[in-house]
């Protein structure tokens, strides 16, 4: 029977990034062989209602919905493949694993946490001292009653020793990447950029409006550029921790003159982005701080150019065609933001994004089988605990050594292919010594007719002598 996996419902309109990590993950799991595939299943509760819409464009993806609680009104696609159940002790006995846990922790379940970044360490002056300790709090509790973390980067691990070193054995890197749905590349971007009255020629940054994201240098860095740049912005218009964030950002855009320059367009659908981002010239990340950016990834999965401040994270993500720059350097911004526009075509570059998505679908595979192995893991040492705290045999012993079972022949299979392998190299070795050898056979007997001719030709030149000897002899 195939893995179950319960997936809750991260992010929304208030967080797009939540949206696409679940998207990027589920992909990947679809990516695989059909027979190494898990079934997925999306958990569902009362609060996750206003957000699901935003999820709708990737939902088919799932194998099911468990619905825990009572909820109003349910899409068609969720109800008619939908399970109900009035708690989530209920509803976890129907899956096999639970992952992403967002900073948070399931006491008594199969789960993994996801901690997405440590931002909170990294920028403290953007967080009140409350969120601030809320947040240390959140990612203590994670730290200390989870058994399997994951992070989404070797950069945010690095974090985490820095700051929570004595957990840092429990913390699995697992990146995700930006795979889009073959439909996206069958529609015309050009209609789409028309829909919104853009420009031909622009460029697009597409970041929630937070301050980490550094709006304020790009937009500086605009009025900073020597062509007419067009911007176009796309994201949630709200930050949490400064509700007077966007307000601030649309006095800059005046205060600066750029407003004619400088598309806000708020939160839009996510097949709409996509496309607007097929059109750009190129797509400007220029955030203060990530735990692995989406935006980078999105450049990935398309083809595309970016222009990405220098962080670390970005370095780490090592998007082909970017242009990294200081992240206080609006000058430094400015000038990258020309040579794009005057030196870019709008899009689509039908070859760059086919030649991209291949490239991602392999390191999705990768992802997922990295991910099913660190499931598999944490599926087994929860089931050893729970027939140990039970003291007798139970099902979860016996799904344990099944799975068992399976490694061990996943691992003979393996060492009957490099059994194989090395009796090939051996085949093929044998092979070289026997041509060796028959050229050396060859060798020997072009040697033994070479000597025999010079014999041959000796003992001429031994007659010669002689008969010159005799020859003199006569004279005398």
């Amino acid at each position: 029977m195939s893995m179950r996996i319960g997936i809750p419902l991260v992010g929304g309109t208030h967080w797009h990034g939540g949206i696409t990590y679940l998207e990027a993950i589920i992909r990947a799991f679809r990516a695989l062989p059909q027979d190494e595939q898990p079934k997925l299943y999306l958990l569902i509760g009362k609060s996750h209602e206003r957000d699901l819409s935003a999820h709708s464009y990737f939902l088919s993806l799932l194998d099911g919905f468990i619905v825990i609680g009572y909820m109003e009104a349910l899409p068609e696609e969720i109800s008619k493949k939908a399970r109900l159940f009035g708690t989530f002790h209920e509803a976890a006995d129907h899956v096999d694993f639970i992952f992403p846990v967002n900073s948070d922790c399931l006491p008594g379940y199969a789960y993994a946490s996801w901690l997405p970044d440590f931002q909170h360490r990294h920028l403290p002056q953007l967080f009140s001292a409350a969120d601030f300790l809320l947040r240390e709090d959140a990612t203590n509790f994670v730290l200390t009653a989870a058994d399997n973390i994951v992070v989404s980067s070797e950069t945010a691990k690095k974090d985490l020793i820095q700051y929570y070193s004595p957990y840092s054995g429990k913390v699995e890197v697992v990146p995700f990447f930006s795979r889009f749905d073959p439909d996206c590349f069958e529609q015309n971007p050009i209609v789409t950029a028309s829909s919104y009255q853009l420009p031909e020629r622009y460029l697009i940054c597409c970041n929630q409006f937070w301050q980490h994201k550094n709006h304020a240098m790009l937009i500086r860095a605009i009025a900073l550029t020597e062509h007419p740049v067009q911007l176009v912005c796309t994201g949630a218009e709200e930050d949490y921790r400064n509700k007077d964030w966007l307000a601030q950002l649309k006095s800059l855009i005046s205060e600066l003159g750029v407003g004619d320059r400088i598309s806000l367009l708020g939160f839009i659908p996510r097949v709409d982005q996509i496309q607007l981002m097929r059109r750009s010239l190129a797509i400007v990340q220029p955030s203060l701080f990530e735990g692995w950016s989406t935006v980078m990834e999105d450049a990935r999965g398309l083809g595309k150019m970016v222009i990405a401040s220098d962080l670390e994270v970005h370095r780490e993500q090592a998007v082909p065609n970017v242009h990294y720059f200081d992240t206080k350097s609006a000058s430094e911004l400015a000038v990258l933001l020309d040579q794009a526009y005057i030196e870019q075509l709008p899009g689509p570059d039908v070859t760059a994004e086919r030649k991209a998505q291949e490239e991602v679908g392999r390191r999705q595979i990768n992802s997922a089988r990295k991910l099913l192995g660190l499931i598999d893991r944490a599926i087994h040492i929860h089931e050893l605990r729970k027939f140990s705290s039970t003291g007798g045999r139970s099902v979860c012993v016996e799904r344990h050594q099944t799975s068992r079972i399976l490694q061990l022949n996943e691992e003979l299979v393996e060492k009957e292919e490099l059994a194989q392998a090395k009796h090939e190299a051996l085949v093929r070795l044998t092979e070289s010594l026997e041509e060796k050898h028959e050229g050396l056979m060859r060798l020997t007997e072009s040697l033994v007719e070479k000597e025999a001719v010079i014999q041959e030709l000796s003992t001429a030149l031994e007659a010669c002598r002689s008969s010159l000897l005799n020859l003199d002899k006569g004279n005398v």
